[in-house]
């Protein structure tokens, strides 16, 4: 049976092939539904969200088609070519926000959000719903620059008897790079958004907090104004500081949003490869990324999903990424002659 799928939005001269694409997920995630409730992962009651969540894939997409026109035709390409299902997490998963599962076929993805999510300070469920939405999405954006990664990866230096490990943190680090960036995009695109029903609803600025679940000893107090990890935000602010035509953005927030636009682009990590090759014949990347690697397990292991060891680990990590991202700032212009 052929569901129909009546577009809310024009997307131009793309949108014959939208509605192509959306026409199948539709089927395809019905179907899936259909597999989950048989399977008592979900209610037969819940249609209605899925409903809603495929809604606000299309809204996704017209974000980018409006607000990101020359980063549209590679956000459309890749999400139709890999987001075939998206939907609901079963009842027993609902402890996380969202899930990105890679199909048999190892190419496509099905995309799954949490129902369930209440208000926050700043947002309500529904805008929460849109944010995790856009954030699972944007993680599929990411993974092109992430599966080119593996190769730049393996071409920096490793010690005998750390081999293993260093490769498996510097992998870390740039995981918490895809986390951060993902992140900010879909705080972005829940804003937008949620300003059309509420004109109110401006996005925070940064705010200090403490830690209470181990992250940093509990000594540090860190800025955020993500809904969740929050704990991830001034070691990529720091690292992004680094970056030609990034750190001399004076505004942290606007140092975040660059890099996370940055991360669209299939050579995202190949570009930072090439200019820490070029610059300073890669000194410091290969360490940093190590560092953010920690942090990001340490993340992981707040809520139990990592070994509590990198909670106590994440203080010392953060203080020497503190350093060499200090010491690798840099103020130039991309166009800036090598000096």
């Amino acid at each position: 049976m052929n569901f129909q799928y009546a577009l809310g939005h024009s997307f131009g001269k793309y949108t014959n092939e939208v509605h192509r694409y959306f026409v199948g997920l539709l089927n395809n995630s019905i179907n899936y539904f259909k597999s989950q409730v048989d399977n008592n992962q979900v209610s037969d009651s819940e249609l209605e969200h899925l409903g809603k969540i495929i809604k606000m894939q299309e809204d996704f997409l017209y974000y980018y088609f409006t607000q990101e026109p020359k980063n549209f035709e590679y956000v459309l390409k890749t999400i139709i070519s890999k987001v075939v299902v998206i939907g609901m997490l079963p009842k027993n998963k609902r402890g996380i926000y969202g899930q990105t599962l890679t199909n048999a076929d190892k190419t496509t993805k099905t995309v799954l959000v949490n129902p369930e999510l209440g208000a926050s300070r700043y947002l309500t469920p529904e805008d929460r719903l849109r944010l995790y939405t856009a954030h699972e999405l944007g993680h599929v954006i990411n993974s092109e620059w992430k599966r080119r990664s593996v190769n730049l990866l393996n071409q920096m230096p490793r010690s005998k008897s750390q081999a293993q490990y260093q490769a498996e943190h510097r992998y870390r680090g740039l995981e918490m790079l895809d986390e951060v960036t993902t992140q900010e995009r879909a705080e972005e695109i829940a804003y937008f958004f949620a300003r059309e029903k509420r004109p109110t609803a401006i996005r925070p600025a940064l705010t200090k907090v403490r830690d209470t679940r181990g992250m940093y000893s509990n000594k540090k107090i860190y800025r955020t104004n993500f809904d969740w990890y929050g704990e991830l935000q001034e070691p990529a602010i720091m690292f992004a500081r680094t970056l030609r035509g990034i750190g001399r953005i004076k505004k942290d927030e606007v140092v975040l949003s660059a890099l996370a636009h940055r991360a669209i682009s299939p050579d995202f990590f190949k570009e930072i490869f090439d200019e820490y090759k070029r610059d300073v014949g890669g000194q410091g990347l290969p360490e940093m990324l190590f560092y953010m690697g920690i942090i990001k397990r340490a993340s992981y292991a707040r809520f139990g999903e990592d070994d509590p060891y990198f909670l106590g680990a994440s203080e010392e990590a953060l203080e020497n990424l503190t350093d060499l991202a200090g010491r690798f700032e840099d103020h130039r212009n991309p166009g800036d002659h090598d000096n």
